[in-house]
């Protein structure tokens, strides 16, 4: 099974859910990998798109022979990323489960990683230590909580701290992949999808809600969780995956 993270991220994001889930599930395979221009994954080309991101993940499960067709449970962009990869071929994919992320295009302003992405792109590329990044982005309004995850993507370089991916490219990723409309991977015949979404989120409107159960797919509602539910309530996360017996 696959566990992709969101964007900006890497998967040590899941590596505490997965690591829990093993343990109530032994028999679960679960694969975590860095998607395309993020973590240590190699960069982001030209011209970058989700389905370029959905192609990576397809060549990668082969390569470590996942058991197919794929199970694939994704945070946000990786969910999205997941649909992509039913798109392209859906013979080899199969249950995806998205954890507080819908299939339409992405609007703007939607919990704080917009602003994230844009002192992203403004803040130092080098730094001699964290603590001067950490007031960096804190003193431009972004939260404690998502300071700490965003320079989780600092690596050492000599003697100074560097980004480890490609700013611009992953600011292009995100103009290009946004707009893209997923639902034909949720409103396919057959298909088997489940929406995990936390109900203080903006990253699933009503409407998505309703477009997902027209289709007969999954929605469990998290009522504590805003959009990173694997953070927020992690326990209550785990106690649904279990129950779905991927």
């Amino acid at each position: 099974m696959l566990l992709l993270h969101g964007f900006l991220g890497s998967g040590r994001n899941l590596h505490s859910l997965a690591r829990r889930w093993n343990e109530r599930e032994s028999r679960l395979r679960l694969i975590l990998p860095d998607l395309t221009g993020h973590g240590i994954s190699p960069p982001l080309e030209e011209p970058v798109s989700i389905n370029g991101v959905a192609r990576d993940v397809l060549s990668l499960a082969e390569h470590v022979k996942a058991d197919e067709p794929l199970t694939i449970v994704g945070h946000s962009f990786g969910g999205r990323t997941a649909l992509a990869m039913r798109l392209l071929d859906p013979s080899r994919v199969g249950r995806i489960v998205l954890l507080d992320i819908a299939a339409g295009p992405i609007g703007t302003g939607l919990g704080g990683l917009d602003g994230v992405l844009a002192k992203l792109l403004e803040a130092p590329a080098t730094s001699r230590d964290r603590d001067s990044l950490r007031a960096f982005f804190q003193s431009r309004g972004i939260s404690a909580a998502l300071t700490e995850w965003v320079i989780l993507n600092l690596v050492q370089d000599g003697d100074v701290l560097r980004w480890r991916f490609n700013r611009e490219a992953l600011k292009a990723l995100n103009e290009a992949s946004r707009v893209v409309d997923l639902w034909p991977a949720v409103e396919a015949p057959g298909v088997n999808t489940t929406l995990i979404y936390g109900a203080r989120s903006k990253f699933v409107a009503l409407a998505d809600l309703d477009r997902f159960m027209s289709t007969n797919a999954d929605v469990i509602a998290i009522p504590n969780a805003g959009h990173f539910l694997h953070v927020d309530a992690q326990a209550e996360l785990l106690d649904h995956l279990v129950a779905l017996k991927l």
